[in-house]
């Protein structure tokens, strides 16, 4: 049994009844993963939970007491380093700026609100060899409702920023590709390069540093979605997990009929 920590959300409720037949309900969901928690710092520090519930929704993390050590899945943050100010205009590393450089850090200046303050978003780590979740997002309503995802907003961690910038090779890249799931079966896919060093003159080499949001109304209605990361390091550090992501503004349209 998963045991939940529970995260508010905004929903804009489109219509609603209550008749002799049960509850019936259309509404938008906004998982954009702010915590009103006053015991939570307000920067640089992250929540690791097995599970958390935004609304309807479930996300995973393959995190417990017996092996606080793992850590593959979602974790929420509030950590954020823009690559400016870890590199300078030529691309050299700035020294005195790399011991704030953590895995959970987004390499933008906000979450995925430009202008709107330092809030929290999630990170995405995979680690096949810890054991990932079974699936990463839950549609907890499945069993008498419908869930289509219409957006989500993804960027780069401030480690993976970092690497691109200073450290990639010819043939580097980094994609993220989001599968949806019913009964058993996949819908479909969306596919984005947050780094991209595979180009030529003509496509040249890209990098995602602000926060890019994608259509994700392909999928159509899903139960699940699961998360990969695809991507090439041939120059990393030996030991270095640059396998993580950030992600926020997960928009979906929900429909319950109890």
């Amino acid at each position: 049994m998963k045991r939940f920590a529970f995260i508010a959300v905004t929903a804009l409720l489109a219509a609603s009844c209550l008749s002799d037949t049960g509850y019936e309900a259309s509404y938008t969901i906004f998982a954009t993963f702010d915590v009103n928690d006053t015991s939570w710092p307000e920067s640089d520090s992250i929540i690791v939970n097995r599970a958390f519930a935004f609304g309807p929704l479930g996300f995973y993390n393959s995190y417990s007491e017996e092996t606080p050590d793992v850590n593959a899945g979602w974790t929420l943050s509030k950590s954020h380093c823009p690559i400016a100010s870890l590199v300078d205009d030529e691309g050299n590393l700035i020294p005195s700026a790399q011991t704030r450089v953590t895995p959970f850090c987004v390499s933008d200046t906000t979450d995925a609100r430009p202008n709107q303050g330092r809030d929290a978003f999630l990170v995405f780590h995979e680690d096949l060899n810890a054991g990932m979740p079974e699936h990463h997002v839950e549609f907890l309503q499945a069993s008498f409702g419908t869930c289509n995802p219409t957006q989500i907003s993804l960027n780069t961690t401030a480690a993976v920023a970092r690497y691109f910038r200073t450290s990639a090779q010819q043939g580097d890249y980094f994609k993220v590709t989001i599968t949806g799931y019913r009964d058993g079966n996949e819908t479909s896919s969306v596919e984005y390069c947050l780094a991209d060093h595979r180009g030529s003159a003509d496509s040249p080499d890209s990098l995602t540093t602000e926060w890019k949001t994608l259509n994700l109304m392909r999928l159509g209605n899903v139960q699940y979605i699961d998360f990969d990361i695809d991507a090439q390091f041939s120059n990393n550090t030996e030991g270095e997990d640059l396998n993580y992501f950030c992600m926020d503004n997960l928009f979906a349209s929900i429909y319950i009929s109890q």
